[in-house]
């Protein structure tokens, strides 16, 4: 009779400290609590693919030892259906729980801090990526910072509430959520990242609290169903891209907070190398500005196709360089008397364009501010003007 040999049920490695990271389960129960030592040596993390295509697995606890959970680290547990995290788990990678079709909620410590791969050619998702059941999303208390990608592509959310104590949600937190149809923001929100709700194609209304001062590049884009929005009044900065490719959006009001949009591209677009804050946004008509509104800012509606007309409150004293540049539908505007600065390119490229007022004490007209606009035929210059600038009215 052969020697009888203990089956090992984990596998693991030994860092330079002496601490475990799984790296192999071999198990078949349906209710796992994983230990927080094996030989002695303390677990402080799920390596790759350790618990993957385990079908046995129903429930999962995660030791308050770990601190790290590895790609596809449970990924396709297709039976999984509740996990506890660690209470300090600071860095879960892509995949972490991916595909794991079962699973419908889930707590995130405050500790979590990093959610997102290393290798910059590698963008498979989130933890959670096609978790098509995981609905119930809570927070720990006191978390102030939703990670990058943590629910990139997770297509099961339905809904999200940010608590009141998070100050920023990160680089696609969001991204490709495509069920995700409501959200409640913090109100101590400041800071919307990049990209952190792109695709989420399923998101109707959003109500930016006053908190936020910064929304940045593509923040929303290609929210195809998104048509109520209300921005902060203190935001100060605009990510190009921010509300592009946002089909059903009609009317927006812009703050007078608003200090500066940024110039951003996004080449796997149709439009390539164009840029703007409300670009291909194909039913944005109606735009109206706070009141007490001083400045359009720089690149506001550039590359927009859809506005027509627009009204410039009499409060405004500066049109921003690009503002209004490749406006394609627009075709007449009323330059209110009170605007002094006009920047380069304001209007370039309003090929519609037909009739403009100048306000009667602007000095000067910068560099392409009518450019290409190849239809204009009514325009009176003022006696204050004393520079036109190169190319003010190439094309026309």
């Amino acid at each position: 009779m052969a020697p009888y040999v203990e089956k090992k049920v984990f596998e693991y490695t030994l860092d330079d400290d002496g601490n475990a990271t799984i790296t192999k389960y071999d198990g078949n129960v349906r209710a796992l609590t994983i230990p927080d030592t094996l030989d002695g040596y303390t677990v402080v993390a799920i390596g790759s693919s350790a618990f993957a295509k385990n079908t046995y697995l129903q429930s999962v606890v995660i030791p308050d030892t770990v601190t790290v959970i590895q790609e596809s680290a449970f990924a396709e547990c297709t039976n999984l259906s509740q996990i506890h995290l660690s209470d300090n788990l600071e860095y879960m990678y892509d995949s972490a729980f991916g595909y794991c079709n079962s699973l419908n909620n889930v707590c995130i410590p405050k500790t979590l801090v990093e959610c997102y791969s290393k290798d910059f050619f590698k963008d498979e998702g989130g933890p959670f990526r096609d978790c098509i059941n995981l609905k119930n999303i809570s927070f720990e208390e006191g978390i102030t910072n939703i990670p990058k990608k943590l629910f990139y592509r997770c297509t099961g959310i339905e809904k999200i509430n940010i608590p009141d104590t998070v100050i920023m949600i990160d680089d696609r937190a969001f991204k490709e959520c495509t069920s995700l149809k409501n959200i409640q923001l913090s109100n101590n929100l400041t800071t919307i990242g990049q990209e952190a709700f792109n695709g989420c194609t399923s998101l109707e209304k959003v109500v930016i609290p006053n908190s936020v001062t910064t929304i940045k590049g593509a923040a929303f884009l290609a929210c195809s169903k998104l048509s109520d929005v209300t921005l902060s009044k203190n935001l100060l900065s605009l990510g190009g891209y921010a509300f592009g490719d946002c089909d059903s959006l009609e009317s927006i009001e812009i703050p007078k907070s608003i200090e500066t949009t940024t110039k951003e591209y996004y080449i796997q677009y149709i439009y390539g190398y164009q840029w703007g804050v409300f670009i291909a946004c194909d039913n944005l008509k109606n735009i109206t500005f706070e009141k007490g509104t001083t400045q359009i800012v720089y690149g506001m509606f550039a590359n927009n196709e859809s506005i027509e007309k627009i009204e410039i409150p009499e409060t405004v004293t500066t049109i921003g360089s690009d503002a209004f540049y490749k406006c394609t539908s627009l075709t007449e505007i009323n330059i209110p008397d009170t605007v002094l600065t006009v920047g380069s390119y304001a209007f370039g490229g309003c090929k519609n364009l037909e009739k403009v007022h100048l306000p009667k004490n602007i000095k000067n007209i910068e560099k392409g501010t009518f450019k290409d606009c190849s239809v204009l035929k009514d325009i009176t210059i003022p006696d204050t003007v004393m520079k036109i600038g190169d190319v003010a009215f190439s094309g026309c």
